[in-house]
């Protein structure tokens, strides 16, 4: 996976799928011993331009192309059965291709008829297509660019014999998503988790700082913090939630809503971030309590956010995904509060989410997208910038106590798995960089 200018287009994708893996292993405390042992994955690898699945060893085990045409925005299915690629012009490309095991290829339409036919009400559907991921092993995510900031993306079935190639549920719009074998319930994260379309979680970097400043206001007021810098503070309203407006140095003024506790107003002045949250004290006499956190610098900010990588827990019952700050990588599990272990009419997105659990990983690179690879294995990609693809196995135990809230994580050690196979053909031996793994070890589900 690299996240990298084109330099055909000048778009930043938002996920390109030729990059870098990491395998993550999710042990439950009921897992066998088979389940424990690292799964036997099998690489894609590229030999003059055409596709091939081949075993550590390099023994050429499918041979998928041979156009000798090439490819780019490669994807191989979890099963190892089929991979998805687009042509050398990627970004003017109309389809994609979707390959076998018997060595059939079959494009697919990237924009259906009724995108083109109405471009004023489908218009996001036009967007350039930037990368190919198989969410299971029918259904293939295209993640289309549709702004700087933002991506759509859609979930498209393909059948057995490579038929169909029509798109299933609704698109989503953020920067990484998921679909959730289950009803097609769908999970993206961008700032923030959220499913169908709605926010359910979200981590402030201000979250749990000591206040360099609190005070009290009423609505209407406003003060001056003294020092530097010298923002003056206003209460603008409040009724379900309280309008904070903060007056930068030089002028300029941010405000927003808050509904108080761990939700921020979010400044920039110098490089440097600052967070105000409002919390209402009196009620009948507007009485709010405000305090002002430091945050990170620019260059911190950067480093902290949720990464792209989100993964639906097997039973679709939790949420997986990564975040980075200055302090490094954090594997989270998230789950709904007041869930029941039931899906509740399947209503995920209507139920408040908390972090059930948080462990270190190893992982300092940009993770751009994960799968399960078996029901205590997950396949994590990460962002290549520059440096060569790596790919990691990393142990983790899951526990969670029934009928107790309380999850806890563990991780063991990691262990490297190579970013190139020396490959055996026509009596040669010729190394190969891998473009991406197949670890077949269980049925996986769409």
């Amino acid at each position: 996976m690299k996240e990298s200018m084109n330099r055909k287009t000048g778009f930043l994708p938002t996920i390109a799928v030729l990059g870098t893996g990491v395998l993550l292993g999710l042990l439950s405390t009921a897992a066998s011993a088979a389940q424990q042992r690292s799964p036997v994955c099998n690489a894609l690898v590229s030999v003059a331009n055409d596709l091939y699945l081949v075993s550590p060893s390099g023994t050429v085990l499918t041979r998928f192309t041979s156009d000798g045409t090439a490819k780019v925005e490669v994807a191989l299915a979890p099963d190892g059965k089929r991979v998805a690629y687009v042509r050398e012009s990627a970004f003017n490309n109309t389809h994609y291709w979707v390959a076998n095991a018997e060595g059939k290829q079959i494009p697919f339409p990237i924009y259906t008829a009724k995108d083109e036919a109405h471009v004023v009400a489908h218009y996001a559907a036009l967007g350039a297509l930037m990368g190919l991921y198989w969410n299971s092993n029918h259904v293939l995510r295209l993640n289309k660019h549709i702004s700087p900031w933002n991506s759509r993306l859609e979930f498209h079935r393909i059948g057995n014999g490579l038929s169909g190639g029509r798109m299933i549920g609704r698109a989503a719009y953020g920067y990484g998503c998921a679909m959730r074998r289950h009803r097609h319930t769908v999970a993206c994260v961008r700032r923030g988790v959220s499913i169908d379309g709605r926010g359910v979680y979200y981590v402030s970097e201000f979250a749990g700082k000591k206040p360099v400043h609190s005070f009290t206001l009423t609505k209407g007021n406003s003060t001056a913090i003294p020092g530097d810098p010298s923002f003056v503070v206003k209460v603008v309203g409040y009724k379900n939630s309280v309008g904070l407006e903060v007056f930068l140095p030089n002028g300029m003024s941010e405000e927003m809503f808050l509904s108080g506790g761990e939700d921020f107003l979010r400044v920039q002045w110098q490089g440097q971030y600052y967070g105000f949250s409002a919390t209402l004290v009196n009620k009948s006499t507007g009485l709010v309590r405000v305090n002002m956190v430091k945050g990170y610098n620019a260059r911190q900010y950067r480093l902290t956010r949720f990464t792209y990588a989100i993964a639906w827990l097997p039973h679709g019952r939790g949420l997986l995904l990564v975040h980075r700050s200055p302090a490094g990588s954090t594997l989270d599990l998230l789950r709904p509060r007041g869930h029941g272990g039931r899906d509740r009419n399947d209503r995920l997105h209507t139920l408040p989410w908390h972090l059930a659990a948080s462990v270190p990983i190893p992982v300092n690179r940009f993770v751009t997208n994960m799968r399960f690879v078996t029901p205590g294995m997950l396949l994590l990609e990460i962002a290549g910038s520059g440096e060569p693809r790596a790919f990691v196995e990393l142990p983790v135990h899951i526990n969670h106590a029934s009928g107790e809230s309380r999850w806890t994580m563990t991780v063991g050690a990691a262990h490297w798995l190579p970013s190139t196979v020396a490959v055996s053909m026509n009596g040669k031996t010729i190394p190969a960089p891998v473009l991406d793994w197949s670890c077949p070890t269980h049925r996986h589900g769409d």
